[in-house]
């Protein structure tokens, strides 16, 4: 890591351990795998995060884009890496993408066209200080939207 420029981490690596801190401390970008994807692909999104239903409102959303025949691709967080969809999400019309609040964190360059949250609820207290800290990464979707984006959330 001496001379490293960027350091891509897995959603499960904490941003804690001394390696992380010290790479931060010397000005080292550390990113998501999703960062990376999001930087290479140039279509709209559609980004899902909450403490629950994710998996399911993520699957929802890209079965009823194909059912209305609206070319997708779905991936993040659900179960293959968006890294390995890069071809295909830039071949679609929309990505639709499931992102925890790990990913939340070393993803700056999310910008989706619509964001869901579907709930928060105290959860991975054990990654996160505290519940207010889980909420916070959380609602930092709405600040990737812009000023173009819609929400959509659960009340």
């Amino acid at each position: 890591m001496k001379n490293a420029d960027v350091i891509i981490i897995s959603p499960g690596v904490p941003l804690t351990i001394a390696g992380i801190k010290e790479a931060k401390r010397k000005k080292v970008s550390v990113i998501s795998e999703l960062e990376l994807a999001v930087r290479e692909i140039k279509k709209p999104m559609i980004a899902v995060t909450g403490t629950n239903g994710k998996t399911t409102t993520t699957a929802l959303a890209g079965h009823i884009l194909t059912e209305c025949k609206i070319p997708n691709c779905v991936g993040g967080n659900i179960g293959t890496a968006l890294t390995d969809l890069i071809e295909e999400a830039n071949r679609a019309d929309w990505v639709v993408v499931e992102v925890s609040s790990f990913q939340l964190e070393t993803t700056p360059s999310l910008s989706p066209k619509i964001g869901a949250l579907l709930n928060v609820t105290p959860d991975h207290l054990d990654r996160h200080s505290s519940f207010d800290e889980y909420l916070n990464i959380k609602l930092k979707l709405f600040d990737m939207l812009g000023r173009t984006g819609s929400v959509c959330t659960m009340l």
